[in-house]
């Protein structure tokens, strides 16, 4: 794609440009899942001693280099969690279960 007129800074905006698509992402390490599924009894009994995913994840990104997000962390957890559950039969944790917010016309009815 040529230019008919010229433009000061623009190599160095494309060169900027592509660096940056080459840059980090904001999807999740693909090496997060294996991670977590080598570990899962650890951070089952983590959780389970009432520990949060906020320092969880600081502990692997600083341990393993992984990079990662409590959000990151929980969801691979609870997939794992209930893959886990399903093989087995033991439980899967509670406090993983989706909850999600009450519609107003449920509280409106419950209040009735």
């Amino acid at each position: 794609m040529a230019a008919d007129f010229d433009i000061p800074g623009l190599p160095a905006l494309r060169l900027e440009l592509s660096a940056a698509k080459k840059g980090r992402s904001n999807r999740t390490s693909c090496a997060l899942e294996p991670l977590v599924r080598e570990i899962y009894t650890d951070i089952r009994e983590y959780r389970i001693a009432g520990r949060g995913w906020g320092k969880l994840a600081i502990m692997i990104r600083k341990s393993t280099g992984v990079s990662c997000s409590p959000r990151s962390v929980r969801e691979t957890f609870q997939r794992i969690d209930l893959e886990w559950e399903k093989g087995t039969g033991v439980a899967a944790l509670e406090h993983l279960q989706k909850k999600g917010r009450r519609k107003r016309h449920e509280v409106a009815a419950t209040e009735e």
